[in-house]
């Protein structure tokens, strides 16, 4: 009887053995697919985070062109109203295809001669018109606010003193007075009326011609 129940015994450990080699790996392999979850999910959050790494970025980009945008839409809006604010004469832009471009502030008189350096400073300081440029059918006409620098170029941006024809703002401009244009030409070391092609009083406009890179003052009397 004891014997029968040892063996009996004996069965169900080796069972239990068995069994227990059998459960093993299915246990490790729970352990495996966990690990790879876990691994799966951590490379799924990586890209996640790379993802929103990229949604930064993108957003950076976004931001980036929207300053840019708004930047140069807020210059311009600023440029008129600080123009319209202090009476400055603005560039609005060249016609016909052609191009110009304003001097960096501070080096509108740069490379000049000194006697025309001396005859711009003096009429933005409110002096005689024809007694600073020599033009004596000017000698009635006054400055409509300061000079204004301009510089030609070519389509891809190279000085070039070339005939121009350029839009400015006046926004002290006033309808009825009789309004005119002069202005020093580099090319010719001059300073000489130019013509004018057309005035919008309400835009506060002027379409005129430069002879090259120059300096134009708008007069009226």
């Amino acid at each position: 009887m004891k014997k029968r129940i040892i063996a009996i015994l004996s069965c169900i450990l080796a069972i239990s053995m068995v069994g227990t080699n059998f459960a093993a790996p299915s246990i490790q392999g729970g352990n495996q697919n966990s690990g790879q979850t876990g691994r799966s999910g951590g490379g799924g959050g990586s890209r996640s985070g790379g993802g929103g790494s990229r949604s930064r970025s993108s957003s950076r980009g976004s931001s980036s062109t929207g300053t840019s945008g708004g930047t140069k839409t807020g210059t311009k809006t600023t440029g008129t109203n600080t123009q319209a604010s202090t009476t400055t004469t603005g560039f609005f832009g060249a016609l016909d295809n052609g191009h110009a471009t304003v001097p960096a502030p501070g080096s509108e008189t740069t490379g000049l001669p000194e006697k025309v350096v001396a005859s711009i400073n003096s009429i933005n300081e409110g002096g005689s018109i024809s007694e600073a440029t020599g033009l004596k059918e000017f000698a009635e006409y006054k400055a409509v606010g300061k000079t204004l620098a301009l510089i030609t170029t070519d389509a891809q941006g190279k000085i070039s003193d070339v005939p121009t024809k350029v839009r400015i703002y006046v926004p002290n401009m006033v309808e009825g007075k009789d309004i005119k244009v002069i202005a020093y030409a580099n090319i010719t070391g001059n300073w000489a009326p130019t013509e004018v092609f057309g005035i919008n009083h309400q835009d506060k406009t002027l379409d005129t011609s430069i002879n090259g890179s120059s300096t134009i003052c708008v007069v009226y009397k």
